[in-house]
């Protein structure tokens, strides 16, 4: 018997142009296909587009068009997936077709593949829909908590990278202690450990919200101490401690609670050990989804629609199940994934995400399980590199400088990150990263401002790719012009091989009138006065002195015209910047740069058009822009001349 015209009854064509399972189709294609020509998978899809319409649309009205997918050894779908696009403008919805399969370890295997098998498993099925976990009801029902509990025994039993972090740790100066009640509730206080304790504890990762509803203060200390009332406990709280004790932990460490919030000898002395902490957790729970301490652990799974089990499957058949399609965060990060995950916008938890032996992701829909060795989520199709552990790993920062096999600028990766503009309090910008750049500090030697002495040449050679709105220098100070806690913006490094490649180059720009030296910069001299304790922490005054070749350029505006031919006006890019330099042979030449900030807003840092600016030679075509300030220098942006640009 032919196949369906439609949908080939699942199954990829004879055409190995077609790598896998692909079609698309109309509503009308698929409903003719499904009660006219009876075909069984057309029925299958329907149905499971039928269940999922609600009361604000229906499939033959108001879809436009679907695309199915299924998978291909691309690897670019997992089971089959049937994306819906709508009239209107609406988000297209994306159904997920599956053989339900009890939830369990991955042990490697491919997504799809199945480890434990179900009671259907060995019935009849199409190569198309795949076995998937079934991932339903609420966190704390018991497969949920078995599928948790296998995995922390499978990291404490089976992974050599996590087995560093398997001994019974000392407790933090201040914990939360909590226990069953003879009231049948939980009994919660804040420990102090005047003297060494050993036992495991968790550590809470978390979005501390516009409001913070429950905090330690000189006021609240002692009576923490006695105890803290249940009904006085924020959701996000309450759902970490009654989880501890779900998997036979009574301790949990939360910064909101074992730190004295409003005492800055407090929060020096505690918050310079919270890489040690996180570090030294058996493990860390993470609110990923949750914006605030009040919004509970994790999003209520109720605001999703509970997978469906088709009816028009055949009883020869194993079972097909149909849920919207669970989303994972993007690797890097994204908007879309921030607004998802808030946790994931928040500048602390990079590094508490890294520092963590192994990390219990609660999203909105599903739970994620991370550690040095595996990335894993409750239906299975997470990607192995949405996992930071593992481009990141804790051992990249404690290890010998003979161990190390790191990038001159190994900084540049984890500082990549748009981390400044991720946090509540802007100050915190270093501190955020502080326990990470401690146990990095063996290899790269002394630490200023968020750059290292031993690669300082390729550090302050940072870049903001583009600018956008917003685009500034914060008014309050973080750190000094050449370092990139200056700015707002996401940036980036040059990479070794970049840096080649200018170095390589003919040398274009004639400092010296016969020819560049090999190095633009002969002598670097660096003072940095921190606020604290903390010597990788908040910084007070900063100041580098550096021995170098400079010429004089121009920054230049770039203008447009608008308007009507009767009234046309010039307006300038505050997005857009040239400098202008006079180059032996070749006269006055125009280039463009990479400027940290909108140049032209009128404020502190407003360079007006047409400015005398100052090119600082550091690698061969490689220079800083730099403005004259009182005596000394204030860093705008980069400046590379492309060799073959020209």
């Amino acid at each position: 018997m032919a196949p369906c015209s439609l949908c080939q009854n699942l199954q990829s064509r004879d055409d190995p142009s077609y790598a896998r399972l692909a079609f698309d189709f109309k509503p009308s294609q698929l409903i003719e296909s499904a009660t006219v020509s009876s075909c069984l998978c057309c029925s299958l899809i329907l149905e499971g587009i039928q269940h999922f319409a609600d009361s604000s649309w229906s499939v033959d009205k108001d879809v436009s068009r679907a695309y199915a997918y299924g998978p291909s050894d691309l690897g670019l779908a997992e089971t089959l997936f049937v994306e819906l696009y709508f009239i209107d403008e609406r988000p297209k919805l994306v159904l997920e077709y599956f053989h339900p399969q009890s939830r369990g370890l991955s042990n490697g295997s491919p997504p799809g593949i199945s480890t434990n098998p179900g009671p259907g498993d060995f019935l009849f099925r199409w190569p198309a829909i795949q076995s998937k976990p079934s991932v339903n009801g609420p966190i704390f029902e018991p497969d949920s908590l078995k599928w948790v509990t296998s995995h922390l025994n499978e990291c404490l039993l089976q992974h050599p990278i996590c087995a560093s972090a398997n001994k019974t740790p000392e407790l933090p100066h201040r914990v939360l202690a909590f226990g069953p009640s003879p009231d049948g509730c939980i009994a919660v206080k804040l420990q102090e450990n005047d003297g060494p304790k050993n036992a495991l504890y968790a550590a809470l990762s978390h979005c501390w919200g516009s409001h913070q509803n429950c905090t330690t203060t000189t006021k609240t200390l002692e009576e923490r101490k006695q105890g803290i009332p249940w009904d006085e406990i924020p959701q996000t709280f309450r759902d970490s401690i009654s989880y501890c004790l779900k998997i036979g932990i009574n301790y949990l460490w939360i910064d909101a609670l074992c730190i004295i919030q409003d005492s800055d000898s407090d929060w020096q002395l505690e918050s310079a050990k919270m890489a040690d902490i996180y570090e030294n957790s058996h493990i860390t729970l993470a609110a990923t989804a949750a914006n605030c301490d009040a919004a509970g652990l994790v999003a209520s799974r109720q605001d999703f629609k509970p997978e469906y089990q088709l009816t028009t499957v055949p009883t020869e058949c194993s079972p097909i199940r149909v849920r919207e399609k669970l989303h994972h965060w993007d690797v890097p990060t994204t908007q879309m994934s921030m607004r998802r995950n808030p946790l994931l916008g928040r500048g602390w938890a990079f590094q508490e995400r890294i520092l963590s032996p192994r990390i219990l992701h609660f999203c909105s829909q599903e739970l994620v399980w991370e550690c040095g060795q595996l990335t894993n989520c409750e239906c299975g199709c997470i990607r192995p590199n949405a996992g930071i552990k593992r481009q990141f790993p804790a051992d990249m920062f404690r290890v010998d400088l003979a161990e190390a096999n790191l990038s001159d600028n190994g900084n540049a990766s984890y500082e990549d990150e748009d981390i400044a503009d991720r946090l509540t309090k802007p100050t915190d910008c270093l501190p955020a990263l502080s326990g990470l750049a401690k146990r990095a500090a063996v290899l790269f030697n002394d630490y200023l401002a968020g750059i290292w002495s031993k690669t300082i040449r390729a550090d302050i050679l940072w870049r903001v790719d583009k600018l956008e709105p917003g685009a500034e220098r914060p008014a309050m100070y973080r750190g000094p012009s050449w370092s990139w806690v200056s700015v707002t913006s996401q940036i980036k490094y040059w990479s070794r091989n970049e840096l080649i490649d200018y170095h390589s180059a003919d040398p274009f720009l004639d400092f010296t009138g016969g020819g560049i030296s090999a190095y633009g910069v002969t002598q670097t001299i660096c003072t940095v006065d921190v606020a604290g304790e903390n010597p990788f922490g908040e910084v007070q005054s900063a100041k580098l002195v550096i021995t170098g070749k400079l010429v004089i350029a121009a920054l230049g505006y770039t203008f447009s015209r608008v308007g009507t031919w009767a009234d046309l006006q010039r307006e300038y890019d505050p997005f857009q910047y040239q400098l202008f330099l006079q180059v032996p042979g070749h006269g006055l030449m125009e280039f463009s740069f990479f400027p940290d900030y909108i140049l032209s807003d009128r404020n502190d840092y407003y360079i007006p058009d047409g400015a005398k600016i100052y090119l600082l030679e550091i690698f061969s075509n490689l220079c800083l822009v730099l403005q004259d300030i009182e005596a000394m220098c204030r860093r705008i942006p980069d400046f590379a001349y492309t060799p073959n640009g020209f």
